[in-house]
């Protein structure tokens, strides 16, 4: 074989090489390019699921919401509701005693059945208007109030079950102090921390109502303490938290808890804090920061 055929045998051999080569590397490019669509492919396939499970489980959320919205607005009627039928209930037994008939007492009876009813009232449209900016998630409508005038207006409420219990109520607070805010909302966390401390409490007990401090930029920190049964520290928790549990201490009939939740779920839409501290068997403080 001369050099020529050998020359002509490698060039040719070379030729073919990069032929085969050029053509491994074009599929290779070309392999890469579908790897690549395809990955893209997947990639918006990932998202639309991502998506898609994201609206599930924001479908999920409302639908939890919407359930506890219900729950809250059960458990608000009947908790708010039952003081005024409950003190109702007292006075129409009031009828069948002698001194019924004499016309003073009469008067009187009628007077305290009207301030019932317009407790009632008070408490329905407080429900409603509550309700109402759940749903409506709107803002709060604020206005000028006396926080004493407020705590004096609540606490008749309960006149009838703080003299049943013979309970020594102190209200030390500042006729002048007053507060920019939603009083709906503020009436409704004060009824529910008067109520759960009245039906805590010993006969006999103590309930204090006062204010903790009062800073420069016009924040009111109120407290209401009572020496009743006091809460454990899970219960503690689950009211600081906002969740709910059913106390089986004080009354029977207590949903201890779920009133409280909604406390803790109100004041954080105004932007106020609420909060307990308490130790079995020694009373419970509940803190209002007014913001």
């Amino acid at each position: 074989m001369t050099n020529e055929t050998i020359i002509t045998l490698l060039v040719a051999g070379i030729v073919i090489s990069k032929t085969i080569i050029g053509f491994l590397i074009y599929h290779l490019l070309k392999r890469n390019r579908q790897l690549r669509d395809e990955k893209l492919m997947l990639s918006e396939l990932s998202l639309k699921l991502e998506s898609y499970v994201s609206e599930v489980r924001q479908q999920n959320k409302e639908l939890t919401r919407a359930e506890e919205f219900k729950l809250k607005i059960l458990s608000l009627a009947s908790h708010d509701l039952r003081s005024p039928f409950v003190n109702l209930q007292m006075l129409l037994k009031f009828r069948h005693l002698d001194g019924f008939k004499d016309e003073q007492n009469i008067d009187q009876f009628f007077h305290d059945i009207e301030l019932q009813v317009t407790k009632g009232k008070q408490v329905v449209n407080d429900i409603l208007l509550w309700a109402s900016g759940q749903l409506s998630g709107g803002d709060l409508t604020k206005e000028h109030f006396s926080i004493k005038e407020r705590v004096d207006s609540i606490m008749s409420f309960f006149d009838y079950q703080v003299k049943e219990k013979e309970i020594d109520v102190d209200v030390s607070i500042d006729p002048k102090l007053s507060f920019s805010g939603n009083t709906s909302i503020f009436d409704f966390m004060l009824r529910n921390m008067i109520s759960n401390a009245i039906k805590f409490n010993p006969l006999k007990g103590i309930i204090k109502i006062g204010v903790l401090e009062v800073s420069k930029t016009g924040s009111v920190k109120l407290f209401i303490e009572d020496n009743g049964v006091g809460l454990n520290e899970q219960e503690v928790k689950y009211i600081n938290t906002g969740q709910a549990s059913r106390s089986k201490h004080g009354d029977p009939e207590q949903a201890m808890g779920i009133g409280l939740s909604l406390c803790q779920s109100l004041a954080r839409k105004t932007g106020w804090d609420f909060s307990v501290k308490s130790n079995r068997g020694k009373g419970a403080i509940f803190y209002v920061q007014l913001n």
